[in-house]
């Protein structure tokens, strides 16, 4: 448990800090009647079972750079605000979550005007509005969100981004109940602050 908590500080404190580098602002959305709903989607350990995939999804965030090797690996802390709707038995619902994050960039092709990159985030500690969603419900209002995607950067600064990400949410097993909620492919862009 303690690793959790020093995990939990980190991430929180690196979004907060005061150390400019490098700060982001993003906006990214799904749709599933104009998006493919049938991405890929890595295995255990990487992201944990769902037994939902959300109907539409907004989210926002800030993303704070805060270490950067050879310019070809940088490491991220990140806050994010997910709002997600999704088919239930009777009706539509909707949820929101909260997650604070750690991020890893692998930069894997790199051009004066463009970069390419990689990116992936694992359980980022999240809070959720309530417990239960559509067709699925946790043992409690805490998981953790992970991400994975691609993402293009424009500009000698790169002072525009676009990016591809699938968002994952699930206990990761640590609660009797996770039924896991996934954002199959969120696309948005990000502009430097």
């Amino acid at each position: 448990m303690n690793r959790f908590f020093a995990f939990f500080f980190l991430t929180l404190t690196g979004s907060v800090s005061t150390l400019f580098a490098k700060d982001f602002l993003y906006l990214g959305a799904y749709e599933d009647a104009i998006m493919p709903n049938e991405a890929y989607r890595p295995p255990k350990p990487f992201m944990w079972n769902a037994n939902l995939k959300v109907t539409r999804s907004v989210t926002a965030g800030f993303e704070h750079r805060f270490y950067s090797y050879r310019k070809w690996m940088e490491l991220y802390t990140g806050v994010s605000g997910n709002y997600m709707e999704a088919k239930g038995t009777l009706s539509h619902d909707a949820i929101g979550a909260v997650s604070t994050y750690l991020m890893l960039r692998l930069y894997f092709i790199k051009t004066d005007v463009a970069k390419f990159y990689a990116l992936y985030s694992p359980a980022g500690p999240t809070v959720l509005t309530k417990q239960t969603f559509a067709t699925t419900e946790f043992s409690n209002q805490f998981v953790f969100q992970n991400q994975i995607g691609l993402g293009l950067s424009l500009g000698k600064a790169a002072e525009t981004e676009f990016f591809v990400k699938l968002y994952h949410y699930s206990n990761g097993d640590l609660f009797p109940v996770n039924g896991g909620i996934d954002v199959p492919i969120l696309f948005g862009f990000s502009f430097v602050l």
